[in-house]
C-alpha cells in the first residue's frame, strides 16, 4: 500500500522526466560519512559505527528545511512549466519550516525570502532533471541500488541536469561564508558526485558543476570534469572508502579533533574532547550556579587574554589554517559619510523618500547627551529635546557591585571565596 502510494506521488514527475528523492540511509557508505571522517574521525565514528546520535543543531536543521523546500518547489515549478510560482512557494513554506526552533525560525523565513526571489526553473524545461536524487554505485563504480546488497557509495545531488553529453550538477549551499575557489576545486564533494554521475549516465562526456550560496544568492563558476580525470577520481575515492573502513574497524574510540565543526555534530555529549573544552557538567542546580558563574566570568577573561595572544601570534607569523578556515587579518573598506547634508539631498535627489532617510538614520542618547554638553544647552532646552525621545524599556544582563546591608551576609573579602584568577 505505501508502495502503491510512492508511485502514485511521484508518477507525473517521472512522466516528464523529474527523478525525485530516495534519501534512505546508506549506511556509511556515504559522502556525508567521509566528509565527518575528515573533519574529526571520532565525530564519524560515533556517528556511524556506534550510531551515538542526539540531537540535530540549528544549522543542519535550517538546512535540511531549506533544501526540502527547494525539492517540493522546483518539482512543481517543473511540472507544472512555470518559472516562479511565488503563491504556491508562499503555500509550502511554513509546512517546511514548522519543525524549526524558534531561535532559528527568523534566519530560515529569511533565507526562504531570498531564494523565493532569485530562483527561477524555466531552463530545466524540456530536460532530464533530478532532483534530490540520491545515487548509488557498487565497489567496479557501475551503478547498482540500496537493496542490492553492493553499495560502495552513494550520494544525494541537490540538482543534476543532462543535456546531450553535458551534465550540469549543483549542490545548494545554506553556509554562512562562500568557499574560495581552490577549496571548491579540490572538493571532495565535488569529485565524488562528479564520479556518481558518470557512473549513471554513460553518455555523458562532462559534467559541469556549481555550488549555489543560496544565503547570497551567488554561484560559483562552473567547476568542469571529464571523463578523462575519472581515474585519477576513482583513486581518490577508494583510498577515502578504505579508510572510512579502517574507521568503522575500531573496537575503541580514535582521538576528537575538535574545532568549529563540532556546531555540526549530531552527539557532543559522547565527545570527551568537547566536554573538557567547557568543563560544564550542563545542567544547573542550585548548588552550582555561583560555580558556574564563577566560571563564566573567568571564561571571558581568558578569552580576552587568548584573543589578544593569538593576534600578536599571528603579526608576526601569519594567519592561522584550520583545515577550510583561516583566522587572521582581513582588510576591508572603512566607508562614512562627512558631509550629511550633501548625502540626503542626494539621496533624495534619486527617489529616496525624506522618510526612508531618516528611519535609516540612528542616533543613540549618547550621542544626543554628548552634543547637549559639548553646546551646553541650557535646562530647559534639554527637557524640551526629551520629549522627542521614544522611551521605553530594555534588559540586558549585567554584573554590578552590591553593599550588603544584613549582617548575616558575608561584608569582606576575606569571607569570600574567589577562584585566584578573579
Amino acid at each position: 500500500y505505501i508502495q502503491l502510494l510512492i508511485q502514485i506521488r511521484y508518477l507525473p514527475l517521472r512522466a516528464i522526466g523529474v527523478t525525485v528523492a530516495d534519501n534512505s540511509n546508506a549506511g556509511y557508505a556515504r559522502y556525508s560519512a567521509v566528509n565527518a571522517k575528515n573533519q574529526c574521525r571520532r565525530w564519524a565514528w560515533q556517528t556511524y559505527r556506534e550510531t551515538m546520535i542526539g540531537f540535530k543543531n540549528h544549522y543542519a536543521k535550517v538546512g535540511i528545511a531549506i533544501h526540502n523546500l527547494l525539492q517540493e518547489y522546483g518539482e512543481y515549478c517543473i511540472k507544472e512549466r512555470q518559472s516562479t510560482d511565488f503563491a504556491f512557494f508562499d503555500s509550502i513554506k511554513n509546512a517546511h519550516l514548522a519543525g524549526l526552533p524558534e531561535d532559528a525560525m527568523s534566519d530560515a523565513r529569511a533565507l526562504a525570502e531570498r531564494i523565493k526571489n532569485n530562483t527561477m526553473w524555466d531552463e530545466y524545461f524540456d530536460r532530464e532533471v533530478y532532483i534530490e536524487r540520491r545515487f548509488y554505485i557498487d565497489n567496479e563504480f557501475n551503478p547498482t541500488d540500496k537493496d542490492s546488497g553492493n553499495v560502495f557509495l552513494s550520494g544525494a545531488i541537490d540538482l543534476v541536469c543532462i543535456d546531450g553529453n553535458t551534465a550540469y550538477a549543483e549542490d545548494y549551499k545554506t553556509v554562512r561564508t562562500i568557499y574560495s575557489q581552490k577549496y571548491m576545486q579540490e572538493s571532495l564533494q565535488r569529485k565524488f558526485y562528479s564520479a556518481l554521475i558518470f557512473a549513471h549516465f554513460p553518455e555523458v562526456e562532462e559534467v559541469s558543476f556549481v555550488f549555489n550560496f543560496c544565503r547570497y544568492n551567488y554561484k560559483s563558476e562552473p567547476i568542469t570534469m571529464t571523463r578523462d580525470d575519472l581515474d585519477a577520481a576513482h583513486e581518490i575515492i577508494r583510498g577515502e572508502l578504505a579508510d572510512m573502513n579502517t574507521l568503522m574497524e575500531e573496537e575503541e574510540a580514535p582521538e576528537a579533533s575538535p574545532g568549529s565543526h563540532c556546531i555540526l555534530c549530531d552527539a557532543p555529549g559522547n565527545c570527551p574532547a568537547y566536554k573538557n573544552a567547557f568543563n560544564i557538567d550542563g545542567e544547573i542546580t542550585k548548588e552550582n550556579a555561583l560555580d558556574l558563574y564563577r566560571q563564566y566570568r573567568i571564561g571571558q577573561f581568558k578569552l580576552g587574554i587568548l584573543e589578544n595572544m593569538l593576534k600578536g601570534w599571528i603579526e608576526v607569523n601569519g594567519p592561522i589554517i584550520n583545515k577550510d578556515e583561516q583566522y587572521g587579518p582581513k582588510e576591508s573598506d572603512d566607508i562614512k559619510y562627512k558631509d550629511i547634508p550633501k548625502l540626503f539631498q542626494s539621496l533624495e535627489f534619486y527617489g529616496i523618500p525624506r522618510g526612508a532617510i531618516y528611519d535609516a538614520v540612528s542616533v543613540s542618547k549618547t550621542n544626543v547627551d554628548k552634543l547637549l554638553t559639548k553646546f551646553k544647552v541650557s535646562k530647559e532646552g534639554r527637557a524640551e529635546i526629551r520629549k522627542l525621545a521614544r522611551v521605553g524599556k530594555k534588559t540586558r544582563f549585567v554584573a554590578e557591585k552590591v553593599k550588603y546591608v544584613d549582617e548575616a551576609q558575608p561584608s569582606t573579602d576575606e569571607e569570600m571565596e574567589f577562584d585566584p584568577y578573579l
